[in-house]
């Protein structure tokens, strides 16, 4: 059973991103085609739905979000191929059995559209916005697809990410997978 989301740790800066003419044409077109409702859907998420002691949670909380809307990177989708491809044998397994880059077809090919998830490719202003508050955060120790995950979601006014990563929790998102 997923576990209640967490709450933000006090430290964190919700006003943390810059607002340039550009950045702010990107969000608000985001946030129309988008809608509000969403749901980010981070790289430790993705693998844990395929993790066989963490699978069950996590698809349990897929279906208990019915009424919003998944959306992921390009960035997240890269780094949950790479995650897979490399990891060690049977660590995660497809519903057929897949592993390895079977496993990373499927994930592509059929989970993404099973369970509806948007894809956004970012932009170099968007990047660039990450790589500066990437530097800005650096001693929380977030890597940059991370970094670039909390942008995505601030930049599109919401608070909250389908992870178990306490940076995102140091960042003020919500988690909203819990292990």
């Amino acid at each position: 059973m997923p576990r209640s989301p967490s709450t933000p740790h006090k430290n964190s800066d919700p006003d943390t991103l810059m607002h340039t003419r550009e950045l702010t044409d990107f969000w608000r077109e985001q946030i129309r085609q988008l809608g509000r409702n969403l749901f980010f859907v981070e790289t430790g998420f993705v693998v844990a739905s395929f993790d066989p002691s963490k699978r069950t949670a996590a698809e349990a909380l897929l279906k208990e979000l019915v009424s919003g809307r998944l959306i992921t990177s390009t960035y997240v989708i890269t780094e949950s191929v790479r995650r897979i491809v490399k990891s060690k044998f049977r660590e995660f397994l497809g519903p057929k059995g897949e592993q390895k880059t079977d496993l990373a077809i499927h994930f592509l090919f059929d989970w993404l559209k099973e369970h509806n998830v948007t894809i956004i490719c970012p932009p170099e202003c968007v990047f660039r916005e990450a790589i500066r508050v990437f530097r800005q955060h650096r001693a929380l120790g977030c890597d940059l697809t991370d970094v670039l995950s909390f942008v995505l979601v601030r930049g599109l006014e919401q608070d909250r990410i389908l992870s178990q990563d306490g940076h995102f929790r140091s960042l003020g998102l919500t988690t909203m997978y819990q292990e």
